[in-house]
């Protein structure tokens, strides 16, 4: 037994420290850390200076600083002076404004910062009211995410040097552990017990069963991990496409409706029908795993075929919450310049959106997306939350 031990410890030593995905430990103690769910209190949001190659990049920025929290902009030094003067001559941002704009000088390859961000995790008795003041701690958990963009996959790592060097969160305690999976945040979706996780983990990670995956997890986050099979036809293989919790009570489940479906050529039509028959069955199904829960389904636009022949989807679960904001992308016109096959729904689509969204609570905030749609997300995948106590 004592050399097995060993044996385990020396590979999950040197797991950690090549940063591959083999890490079963299942000596591990559990954690006492979690991920916080999106509906929780969030004091800064980290964006890559590559969403302001659209205008509506400066749009989403002004939102979240109206919204009173800070920004972390990941720039180029020389960058900043010339979007700060952008956001106060175009959007009218007063100097006491700016100052919640904060730059972290690191280069990305992407905008998709959910899914090279650190996880921000905190502790579980940090949802206790202490005897004595503690200081508040965070931890950034560091997964796999692209090799071939080194930018992007150097920043996690790289950013909790920044953090204490401009002192972006004074008087909290940081520290950075690195998860030995290829995972993407926008395959994460949260309940304060209970996380979603989408089954595209297991391509990611070809070398790991479920239960290894899982077990990696939980010795990291004190929540459960359920397994959910991928959207079809979706590149991605994230859940944030076609779900979303939005409080304890409430998960949105995408749906295809007979009058988007009318609007699909024969040729995908089959796909289509595929389709809605998969988002159908994932809400009865959740509904029967989490009897608890409120399912409430919204409807997604019909998915596009674009000129390379993969699909591209559209959806009102890619958005962003920040204290009681739901910033929701808007489709006008596709990134080709035409308009939709089911453009004439899009109003009812959108009022459809805005009362679930307004029934869970919160205030929604439309924001156009559709250059983003192309890479595979709206502004769920533009951005992560930095959660606050």
């Amino acid at each position: 037994m004592k050399f097995l031990r060993l044996y385990l410890f020396i590979c999950l030593s040197l797991a950690l420290q090549t940063r591959s995905v083999f890490a079963f430990n299942p000596l591990a103690a559990p954690s006492d850390y979690y991920l916080p769910p999106e509906y929780s209190a969030v004091q800064a949001v980290l964006v890559s200076q590559v969403v302001l190659e659209d205008e509506n990049g400066y749009q989403l920025l002004k939102v979240l600083i109206s919204a009173g929290v800070q920004v972390w902009l990941l720039a180029e030094r020389e960058r900043l002076s010339d979007i700060q003067t952008h956001l106060r001559e175009v959007y009218g941002l007063s100097q006491a404004q700016l100052s919640k704009l904060h730059l972290v000088p690191l280069r990305t390859n992407t905008l998709w910062a959910r899914d090279w961000a650190p996880l921000m995790l905190l502790p579980r008795q940090a949802q206790l009211k202490p005897t004595k003041p503690l200081k508040p701690k965070l931890r950034l958990l560091d997964a796999n995410y692209a090799l071939e963009r080194q930018l992007d996959e150097a920043v996690a790592a790289k950013l909790l040097d920044e953090l204490q060097q401009f002192k972006l969160l004074p008087g909290w305690q940081l520290s950075h552990q690195a998860l030995p999976l290829w995972l993407e945040g926008g395959n994460l979706a949260c309940w304060n017990q209970t996380c979603l996780l989408g089954e595209s983990i297991l391509h990611r990670n070809p070398d790991l069963s479920a239960q290894q995956i899982i077990s990696i997890l939980t010795t990291e986050l004190d929540q459960q991990i359920q397994l959910l099979p991928a959207l079809p036809y979706e590149s991605t293989g994230h859940l944030d496409i076609w779900l979303k919790p939005l409080n304890e009570d409430v998960l949105i489940v995408s749906q295809l409706k007979p009058s988007s479906l009318e609007l699909a050529p024969a040729a995908i039509r089959p796909l289509m029908l595929e389709l809605q028959s998969f988002l159908d069955q994932q809400a009865l199904t959740l509904q029967q795993t989490f009897p608890d829960i409120q399912i409430l389904r919204v409807p997604m636009p019909l998915p596009e075929q674009e000129p390379e022949g993969q699909m591209s989807f559209r959806t009102y679960t890619n958005s962003l919450l920040i204290n009681g904001l739901a910033i929701l992308p808007r489709y006008t016109r596709s990134a080709y310049g035409r308009l939709y096959r089911d453009q004439k729904l899009m109003v009812s689509y959108e009022a459809e959106v805005e009362r679930v969204y307004r029934q869970a609570g919160y205030q929604p905030v439309w924001l156009e997306a559709d250059y983003l749609i192309p890479g595979g997300g709206a502004w769920h995948c533009a951005a992560m939350q930095v959660p606050d106590l």
